[in-house]
């Protein structure tokens, strides 16, 4: 065990999720003993709950009886007993499916690379999708970059595991056409950012799903090997249906046409585990 995970095991030795504060946050000294532990960094002892991420979800292994909600709901690949953290979401439409298949959000995380004010600039209903999901208790976090979430300070990930994590058509930004090579070297980079990252933040049989074209240029990317270079093992990859997620629409996320669907061709949802 490494000393980020002996660190993580300290401070929430049962937290599988956290989620961000709620305009009632206090101070830290409101805190419920216990949930502090003296194993948790020393530069969160001068942060209050205004600014530090409140654990609200306990993970389900070993906590049958949480009485948060009973009865397990599927939707596509995903439970109500997962602990879920979506990475990389456009209008958070995907995010919104789940949560509207299970009855709730609370065992939900769910990020972008977008602020708040430029998901509102790109994308028409993306803020009306967050406070949908924030009624049903998912935790939305912006401004979150797959390739460095995991020294997040506000989220804590480094001190988090999921059971899934999700990222669907992971794309670096337009600078050049999707056949230049630099791009497509963009693009790697970012996929071996997001996995050194969220390997790191999964549950020991947890899974990081992330949905990819095996077209070309998009399989160029080298997605499995990125990930097999980085401590991952393929575990399945299965055909993506969209309209398994009803209201999801997968978004440009550039320019004047941010907010129009692109086709999305043959492409599949690669699952990964931890190598062991």
């Amino acid at each position: 065990m490494g000393q980020k995970e002996r660190k993580r095991k300290a401070a929430f030795p049962h937290a599988a999720v956290v989620g961000f504060p709620s305009q009632n946050s206090g101070p830290l000294a409101a805190v419920p003993p216990g949930f502090l532990t003296p194993g948790l960094p020393s530069a969160f002892s001068a942060l209050s709950l205004s600014n530090l991420p409140e654990i609200f979800f306990p993970s389900m292994t070993g906590y049958p009886n949480l009485g948060l909600h009973t009865g397990y709901t599927r939707i596509g690949h995903y439970s109500s007993c997962h602990s879920i953290l979506l990475v990389g979401e456009g209008d958070f439409s995907f995010s919104l499916s789940l949560a509207k298949a299970f009855g709730h959000a609370s065992h939900m995380v769910a990020t972008s690379l977008d602020t708040p004010e430029t998901l509102n600039d790109k994308y028409r209903f993306a803020m009306e999708n967050v406070r949908e999901l924030r009624a049903l208790g998912c935790r939305v976090g912006h401004g979150i970059d797959v390739k460095t979430m995991t020294s997040n300070v506000l989220l804590c990930l480094c001190y988090l595991k999921f059971d899934r994590i999700v990222f669907n058509f992971p794309h670096a930004g337009f600078e050049y056409p999707e056949e230049d090579v630099r791009q497509i070297k963009m693009h790697r980079r970012l996929l071996k950012g997001f996995f050194l990252n969220a390997k790191e933040m999964l549950l020991e049989d947890g899974e990081i799903h992330v949905t990819h074209k095996t077209s070309s240029p998009f399989k160029e990317w080298n997605l499995q090997q990125k990930a097999e270079r980085r401590g991952l093992v393929l575990v399945e990859r299965a055909p993506f249906n969209i309209c398994d997620y009803p209201g999801y629409f997968n978004k440009r996320g550039y320019g004047v046409v941010s907010d129009t669907s692109f086709p999305i061709g043959r492409c599949c949802t690669f699952k990964f585990k931890l190598k062991k």
